[in-house]
């Protein structure tokens, strides 16, 4: 999640929060906050309507925002579908992970290959992110670029659509994790 929506949620929230409180202060008698709030109407009504017309409006035009940003936010599908004359074809994406993790085993000295593949909702672009454990004395930057390739190549072939993919290798060395065979 972007932090800029959350940050919008959490303000949100903040509002709602003391939105709620006082209105149930007003219904419900709680001890210390029911009367203040009472000698707040009392003495300045003008300013605890003012007060109350503002928090409903933060919570309408941020509600409104949240509303916005979803309808204009991207999603992902779960499968990839083909469509042609001759019929349809649906790729899952634990297949294209299982694939995708194959190749990378077959032509590299890296174990314990994570890959998390997401593609867009049209259908035309596909992210890889793959997290591995680096078993070569080889630089870090040079495994990495050849996975990227490898992938990248792999998902062309395959799928004949342009994939981006980030590759994050851990050293042997600094891995918790056993290794698994493959």
């Amino acid at each position: 999640m972007n932090r800029y929506i959350k940050w919008i949620i959490g303000i949100i929230s903040l509002v709602a929060l003391v939105q709620a409180v006082w209105f149930i202060s007003i219904i419900v008698h709680i001890p210390y906050l029911s009367e203040w709030f009472e000698t707040a109407w009392i003495n300045n009504q003008g300013a605890t309507e003012i007060t109350a017309l503002v928090l409903a409006g933060m919570t309408i035009l941020l509600v409104l925002i949240i509303f916005g940003l979803l309808g204009i936010s991207r999603t992902t599908q779960k499968d990839l579908q083909f469509r042609s004359n001759q019929g349809n074809l649906v790729v899952s994406k634990d297949s294209l992970e299982q694939m995708v993790n194959q190749t990378i085993a077959d032509s590299n000295l890296v174990g314990n290959i994570e890959t998390k593949v997401s593609i867009n909702r049209s259908g035309q672009r596909v992210k890889a992110n793959v997290k591995a454990i680096n078993l070569s004395d080889d630089d870090y930057r040079t495994v990495a670029k050849k996975i990227q390739q490898v992938v990248d190549n792999c998902l062309a072939l395959h799928l004949g659509i342009p994939s981006k993919t980030k590759v994050r290798l851990v050293p042997l060395s600094k891995s918790t994790q056993r290794l698994k065979v493959m």
